[in-house]
């Protein structure tokens, strides 16, 4: 196993132990009641001991970094390694990036469950002030023998448990300022919430810039390729491996005009040598873009104005592959693409960036970046993208050449178009 494998191998080992015992969903989670802890750890423990090869995977970290070698539960203690430990409270940190998934274990101080700085042995300067930001204690300190193979713990103390190779192993900042955040949590200077923003500040950092990029091409639209980040997407997009789908159905809904389906040639798009058509999320002013949505409930919310009952709508079958852009939002990320992309991708989709509802009738900014992105997917070769509806609970396909599709045999209606009325 090469280096790259094994090191996404131990990113998803962690995750997978993660979301077997707190579920899929990207969240946060603190626990302080310890008949819940003492669940969470049994669970974990069984699954991490299912397999004991694989526990080098999962690191704990201090300011430093050691692997598992025994994970358990025993009544009211729990073992790590060579610690007995009691766990007062547990902070998860559940991402869609493996790479921020986390475990901050509070460990049950023996003789002294309240931190007191004055309790532990700091490293620095006999005579000089003791500053939090800069100084760390020994934990040996603070940890007693119960024999020649097990310890506990005196005072109250805390550790990170994550993947072999997740953040703090990419040595994004030293193992001492893990430590340093990690006592201003022990002593309550900060809150979980603080320290979890700042654990994943790349992500937070990224979507400032999203931020600052989405106003300049609000600006400036026809320059986007000249801002850092702009093309950096556009380099992106270009390296992408294109989403196949094939074997799918979709639906498109229009308006009636009078209680009659409309016939198949007026269910495409519109033609645009003929009508206006009007800017959309992913297609400028007279750009005639085929959009679709994966259930009948999706297509009359995203196009039907919510006072009508009843809408023409026709089935379109993808009967041959079609290479998309995958624009939806997940819940755990393969990592088959580079860091960059899945970091972009985050931002742009699960920050809302692309998926914005628009504010004015007359100017539709919130459209901009989206279509950026669809120029850069058309100029290599993307047939359409993929996104979530912001109506319902559903999945949108944007098709840019529906006629080239049709003409290809990779799209068709196998029906006459009919009415739907809603629900």
């Amino acid at each position: 196993m090469n280096h790259e494998t094994y090191t996404l191998e131990t990113r998803r080992y962690f995750s997978s132990i993660i979301r077997s015992v707190f579920g899929d969903d990207p969240r946060t989670i603190e626990i302080s009641d310890k008949i819940q802890i003492a669940e969470i750890l049994t669970k974990m423990s069984k699954k991490i001991n299912l397999d004991k090869r694989k526990m080098s995977y999962i690191w704990w970290w201090r300011g430093g970094n050691n692997h598992l070698e025994k994970f358990d539960v025993d009544n009211e203690y729990f073992y790590l390694n060579d610690w007995k430990l009691k766990i007062s409270e547990l902070y998860v940190n559940i991402s869609p990036i493996s790479i921020f998934d986390f475990i901050i274990f509070r460990v049950k101080g023996e003789d002294n469950d309240i931190p007191s700085i004055e309790n532990y042995y700091w490293y620095k300067d006999e005579w000089s002030e003791l500053d939090l930001n800069e100084h760390i204690f020994f934990d040996s300190s603070i940890r007693k023998p119960i024999n020649d193979s097990v310890q506990y713990f005196t005072q109250p103390y805390n550790f990170i448990l994550t993947a072999q190779f997740g953040l703090p192993n990419l040595k994004i900042y030293p193992d001492s300022v893990i430590e340093v955040m990690l006592n201003k949590l022990l002593f309550e200077r900060i809150s979980y919430e603080r320290f979890k923003n700042w654990y994943v500040r790349i992500l937070v950092s990224l979507k400032r810039e999203i931020e600052e990029f989405y106003k300049y091409i609000v600006e400036y639209p026809m320059l986007a390729l000249e801002h850092t980040l702009g093309k950096r997407l556009h380099d992106n997009i270009k390296e992408l491996e294109k989403y196949k789908l094939t074997n799918q159905d979709f639906y498109r809904a229009r308006a009636l005009t009078t209680y009659i389906p409309y016939d198949e040639a007026g269910m495409w798009n519109p033609p645009s040598n003929k009508v206006a058509v009007y800017e959309g999320r992913y297609n400028h002013f007279g750009q005639s873009f085929l959009y679709m949505a994966n259930n009948e409930e999706t297509a009359f919310k995203e196009v039907i104005p919510e006072w009508h009952s009843s809408c023409s709508m026709v089935k379109i079958k993808l009967q041959k592959s079609v290479n998309v852009l995958d624009l939806r939002r997940v819940n755990f990320y393969s990592e088959s693409n580079s860091l960059e992309y899945i970091f972009l991708h985050y931002i742009l989709v699960h920050e809302g960036t692309i998926s914005q509802e628009t504010q004015n009738p007359y100017i539709k900014p919130e459209y901009v970046l989206p279509r950026f992105l669809a120029d850069c997917a058309r100029l290599y070769n993307f047939e359409g993208i993929l996104f979530d509806s912001t109506k319902n609970n559903g999945i949108n396909l944007v098709l840019f050449e529906p006629e080239l599709l049709k003409k290809e045999g990779k799209i068709c209606t196998d029906e006459d178009p009919y009415i739907y009325t809603k629900q």
